[in-house]
């Protein structure tokens, strides 16, 4: 059996080691001292002396040594051997001189080598003859270099200049045909330019396969540029010995002008009808680009000065070839820019997604790399543009593509001869290039082009490797094998290629690089949607945190409400034992502990959604520590502890900062510091940082407490924690100190702590605070109060609809308006509002928004419906104070949006903004206090009215030092709730809270701390 042989066999063939060179010329292998190591066989011919009389001899014996003289110099002086070439040489020969030209070099074995070459003064246009027998060899050489260099200069066009090329090289030498042959990525070659005698069959853009130039013939084509087979008819002379002595292997004839050629190679000649051939490499960029091939029907020799001429001209139209392909290059990518630069400058915007500006850019898109059609595979998206396959198709090859490829550019013109399934859709995608715009997903962008089926025309069947006898049969070479043949047709031999599309440009392979600027876009195209993602499920998560705070604030403050006025009733039984006393208070304590945590998870939880904002305003600085440091001197006295309050320095007079939030954050540290203190002292320290930044403070709050380890440091400000002895935690909720960062942090402080255990704590924070821009002396006028209003002659008055499902809220609207001369009725949730509007014809309704049966949006679109309705004005009173209800209730057809708890001024305002009345305000100074006293109800029964008991009173205190009007509110609710004889005073600090005057209730409810 036949084993399968190609051509690649020929590849393995050492021909620069053959051990054999051309007969027309003689080789001497010599050391530094001129003494001959190796010789050609043929030297009995040439040289009239056998080589047995040579080996081992003396060069001299051949030639007088004064010929030797620059040789023998060059060596001495270790001057490049280049320059003495050629050597002319004269030896006697049966008695007749004969004239060498001698041609030395080393070899890669550093060995010297002397060629001898007939002289002869042949390769000549005879056209030129008269020019050369007046200028002289050499300087015929020169001028003829010159003529056609500087004729070469002046081609602009490629092909223009290989053409010139091949016209003038073959004027040049007199040969029947030059060619230039053209190497293409696979080292197929193909005739690019031609110049023959007109009888000869014309080999123009006849390709022929990398085989007929082996690799290791390349190689040597880069070594040794120039190559010539003078006769292909000749018998090659063997060199003897056959090793080189000093390295005991054949002979490395690389840089021979003699050296012999492979066997295969003289028959292929032979098989095109050649006698003489001669090569000269074409260099781009120091790597192989083609030959300049000549062929000439009988023996032509060309001597040293007409290669070393041809080897010239080959570098100088390299370095032209070189130039106008680039040139060429330049301007094919030049055309290509403009669309490169159209998409980078459409991303460079990024003014919307990347995907949709290559969209609206398709038609560059397309045209900077050439392509018919492409995919954009984006986050598991597909945008198909042009001639594409079919998303199905798509799909697998991108679950295909990072398989076989992790490059970020990478292309192919045959893409199902490594992805068989691209077969199907060969019409649309059988050349792909791919830019990876994601480093660890499948993201692409895809360029398609369609198969092209091209007729490649050989000169000769390229896949004929073997010979065969006349049966068909393999040639046996030797009895060893299967012999490999040279083709023996050049007939034009045309092969259909198909499953291939026009090969990629590396100018567009580059555009594609240059647009991998969209791998960055996408990137951050990625995290944005990653972060947009983020920010969606953070703004579910805190709605649901939210309206789950807000049902748990309302569902639990109104069972607290009944506890613990219940607990107030019971404590002023005067039958109960001691011991229920004991658990009353008890059950007191809880439930007010169970209060402040709600209002604590409350705080943190709009401080962690940043829904808090600080409010600053001008007040008097001395005026507001007093306060505070009275607060907590009555504390520290109960408690028989020291307390020391230390300015520091001058303190300014009035400042610019949220009153309320400076207030909660130093009593909530100061509280801390008294609760944890046993014996010794609190000392509240404040002074300017800076004495030139008098606005910048330094509040310090030291205590001879308990102290703190290391460990309970790290987690002192992190929500629910609590540190320190076991017996204070039950004392606290563990959000103080948590709440307290953040509000120094919103403040633009920063708040800091040490501690020793046993010894006692400081905190200190510094505050950038602001000048005051109003005179914080000048007392404050009271807002006249409103006790009426007026409408035209001819409107009826006011009717107002108040809509709530709870009847305490329902009733403070009554009472508010009522008094101010409205007639109000009451609904308990949105259906009975609809049905009462329908027959009364309200003016104005102020609506709850969550109501059972039917809430307040679906109330308003009714309302919105009627007819008869038309004036009527909507505000929706709602604790959901949400931007997106407020939004929603504007679209149901609302007027007006108010959050609860809502003062009552603001109310007003938007009454009398929708309402078009004129308020009716009493002019006295003691306007505020006349309206209070006679809006207070007398208590039933005929019992006296009564104030508050001191520990109620420093609640309220603590309230109002701290600016918690809510709380304040709410607090009073429970004390008219718990005791009917407080109803009186409860209204009054209600009102008072009300309008804001905190002042004023301090004032009150320290008459009754004892």
């Amino acid at each position: 059996m036949i084993n399968t042989i190609d051509l690649s066999h020929c590849e393995k063939e050492p021909i620069h080691i053959l051990g054999h060179i051309q007969s027309h010329g003689a080789l001497l292998v010599l050391n530094d001292s001129l003494t001959i190591l190796q010789v050609s066989d043929n030297t009995t011919t040439l040289l009239g002396r056998h080589p047995d009389n040579l080996l081992n001899q003396s060069v001299t014996t051949l030639f007088d040594p004064s010929q030797l003289q620059p040789l023998t110099s060059a060596l001495s002086s270790k001057t490049s051997l280049h320059f003495v070439n050629p050597l002319p040489l004269m030896i006697t020969v049966q008695g007749q001189p004969v004239s060498f030209n001698g041609i030395v070099h080393r070899n890669p074995q550093q060995a010297l080598i002397l060629e001898l070459e007939p002289s002869l003064d042949t390769g000549r246009d005879p056209q030129l003859s008269p020019l050369t027998s007046s200028l002289g060899q050499r300087h015929w050489h020169s001028h003829v270099a010159k003529t056609m260099i500087a004729q070469f200069q002046t081609i602009s066009s490629l092909p223009n200049l290989l053409q010139t090329v091949a016209q003038e090289i073959r004027r040049l030498i007199g040969v029947t045909r030059v060619m230039i042959y053209q190497f293409d990525e696979q080292w197929n070659g193909c005739v690019v330019a031609e110049d023959r005698r007109e009888d000869l069959i014309p080999y123009l853009n006849l390709h022929y396969p990398a085989s007929d130039i082996p690799k290791q013939a390349r190689e040597l084509y880069l070594r040794n540029p120039l190559r010539l087979i003078v006769d292909v008819y000749s018998q090659p002379s063997q060199i003897l010995p056959t090793l080189y002595s000093a390295t005991g292997t054949p002979l490395d004839l690389s840089f021979s002008a003699l050296r012999a050629v492979s066997p295969m190679h003289i028959e292929y000649l032979k098989n095109m009808g050649v006698t003489t051939s001669f090569s000269i490499s074409l260099l781009r960029e120091d790597k192989l680009w083609g030959l300049i091939a000549g062929h000439h029907d009988s023996p032509r020799f060309l001597n040293y000065e007409m290669r070393q001429l041809c080897e010239l001209l080959g570098q100088v139209i390299s370095v032209q070839l070189t130039l106008l392909s680039k040139n060429q290059e330049y301007e094919f990518a030049l055309g290509l820019k403009a669309y490169q630069s159209e998409l980078l400058d459409a991303l460079s915007v990024h003014a919307e997604p990347f995907v949709d500006i290559l969209r609206k850019h398709q038609s560059a898109l397309l045209k900077a790399v050439n392509a018919q059609g492409a995919v954009i595979a984006f986050q598991n998206q597909l945008t198909l543009l042009g001639d594409t396959p079919t998303e199905a198709h798509l799909q697998a090859l991108l679950n295909w593509l990072p398989t076989y490829t992790q490059e970020t550019v990478f292309a192919t013109n045959s893409l199902s001869s490594i992805y068989p399934p691209a077969h199907s859709y060969k019409d649309t995608a059988c050349g792909l290039l791919v830019l990876s715009i994601a480093d660890h997903s499948p993201d692409y962008i895809l360029w398609c082009r369609p198969e092209v089926i091209e007729t490649v025309e050989w000169g000769g069947d390229p896949n004929k490797p073997v010979s065969l006898d006349a049966q068909g049969q393999p040639v046996p070479l030797d009895g060893q094998g299967v012999r490999i043949s040279p083709r023996k047709s050049f007939d034009s031999w045309k092969q259909i290629v198909s499953l291939k599309s026009y090969a990629w440009h590396p100018s567009e392979i580059e555009t594609a690089t240059n647009l991998s600027s969209i791998k960055h876009i996408a990137a951050n195209e990625i995290a944005q949607e990653e972060l947009k993602q983020a920010r969606d499920a953070a703004e579910v998560a805190n709605r649901a945190k939210s309206t789950f705070l807000a049902n748990m604030s309302h569902e639990l403050r109104t069972p607290l409400n009944a506890v613990l006025g219940f607990a107030q009733i019971f404590k002023q039984e005067k039958g109960l034992p001691k011991e229920h006393h004991e658990y009353i208070d008890i059950i007191y304590r809880n439930g007010d502990y169970l209060l402040t945590l709600i209002n604590d998870i409350l705080d943190l939880s709009k401080i962690e959604a940043e829904k808090i904002e600080l409010y600053p305003t001008d007040f008097h600085l001395g005026q507001f520590l007093a306060e505070i440091v009275e607060l907590f001197q009555m504390r520290t006295q109960q408690k028989e502890i020291a307390f020391v309050y230390e300015p520091l320095s001058s303190l300014p007079k009035g400042v610019h900062v949220d009153q309320k939030r400076l207030r909660q954050v130093i009593i909530n540290l100061l509280g801390n510091a008294v609760k944890f203190t046993k014996k010794g002292g609190v000392c509240f320290k404040i002074g300017s940082e800076d004495p030139s930044s008098p606005y910048t403070l330094r509040f310090q709050i030291e205590d001879t407490g308990i102290g703190m380890t290391s460990e309970d440091l790290t987690q002192l400000f992190q929500p629910f924690k609590q540190v320190g002895d076991e017996q204070y935690r039950a004392q606290g909720t563990g959000l103080g100190l948590s709440i307290t960062k953040k509000l120094v942090e919103m403040m633009g402080g920063q708040l800091h702590v040490n501690s020793q255990l046993g010894e006692g704590t400081t905190f200190w924070m510094v505050l950038p605070l602001k000048a005051a821009t109003t005179d914080v002396d000048m007392k404050r006028e009271t807002p006249p109060v409103i006790v009426g209003y007026e409408r035209r002659p001819d409107q009826s008055p006011c009717k107002v609809l108040a809509v709530d499902d709870r009847k305490e809220n329902r009733s403070l609207l009554v009472k508010l308006l009522t008094p101010l001369g409205f007639e109000v009725r009451e609904a308990g949730n949105g259906k009975e509002a609809v049905e009462l509007a329908r027959e009364w014809i309200p003016n104005i309704v102020l609506t709850d928004l969550v109501m059972p049966v039917m809430d307040g949006f679906e109330a308003t679109r009714q309302l919105r419906k009627m007819p008869e309705l038309t004036e009527l004005v909507i505000i929706m009173l709602s604790a959901s104070a949400f931007d997106y209800h407020q939004s929603q209730s504007r679209e149901v057809g609302c007027d007006d949006f108010l959050a609860k708890p809502f003062r009552s001024e603001v109310l007003l305002e938007k009454m009398q903004k929708h309402l078009h009345i004129t308020w009716i305000c009493e002019q006295s100074s003691d306007s505020q206090e006349s309206m209070i006293t006679a809006s207070e109800e007398t208590v039933p029964d005929g019992q006296p009215e009564r104030g508050p008991s001191s520990e109620q009173a420093g609640q309220l205190l603590d309230l109002a030092m701290q600016g918690d009007l809510d709380g304040i509110v709410e607090y009073v609710q429970q004390l008219e709730q718990a005791e009917q004889t407080l109803a009186p005073f409860a209204r009054k600090i209600w009102q008072l809270a009300d309008d804001l005057k905190d002042q004023e209730i301090c004032e009150i409810v320290k008459r009754y701390i004892h």
